[in-house]
């Protein structure tokens, strides 16, 4: 995600956003600036990519990696086996229980 910079605004050349990472097993979505919905204990229920577009050259505002799919990440598995086989789960460092970041 990329914007032009403006820097006619002050101090501040980029706009300020939200950052959203979810990760799965075997799957990790970003979204920038997303709609997010929360229930009555302020716990958030739902993201969603906003309706316009990120970018006036069309750049999504959302993005989903999977593993299989994903040449990259593929390629560290086999690293991540050979260097860390006794302490890297498969979905290192995306293994542990919490599943949401908001930015």
């Amino acid at each position: 995600f990329v914007e032009p910079t403006n820097c006619t605004t002050g101090n501040t050349s980029w706009e300020e956003h939200t950052f959203v990472l979810n990760w799965q097993p075997h799957e990790l979505t970003t979204w920038v600036d997303p709609v997010l919905s929360w229930d009555i204990h302020r716990s958030v229920v739902k993201v969603e990519p906003k309706a316009e577009q990120a970018a006036a050259d069309g750049m999504p505002t959302w993005k989903t990696y999977r593993r299989q799919l994903t040449p990259t990440w593929l390629a560290v598995g086999d690293y991540m086996q050979r260097c860390f086989a006794d302490r890297a789960a498969a979905d290192a460092p995306f293994d542990s229980g919490f599943k949401i970041v908001l930015n």
